[in-house]
């Protein structure tokens, strides 16, 4: 995996609820599996989540953490897919 850091989309994500339960504040979760010695990452791959439910998933992972919250059609790839939507949009619309 190539590493690509961005602290400005992580500062941006922050800002938002948990992906789970909307509350604040957040943690932001890495989806993509990168283990405890990976130095690589990606953070365009993340998700904002509360402190309960970042330490739910790292305990389930993301397969189990789906199917725990099938009843709100939870997908973590297609979170990820739509806050980067969202954070690209919003950018387009300031001009940067």
């Amino acid at each position: 995996m190539v590493e690509y850091e961005n602290e400005n989309y992580l500062m941006w994500l922050a800002q938002r609820g948990c992906v789970l339960c909307g509350t604040y504040p957040v943690e932001i979760h890495h989806v993509s599996a990168r283990g405890l010695e990976e130095s690589k990452r990606n953070d365009l791959w993340c998700v904002p989540l509360c402190r309960k439910h970042h330490q739910e998933w790292h305990v389930l992972g993301l397969e189990r953490i789906q199917e725990k919250y099938k009843s709100l059609r939870f997908n973590g790839w297609r979170e990820v897919s739509r806050y980067l939507g969202g954070w690209i949009r919003e950018k387009e619309r300031m001009g940067r």
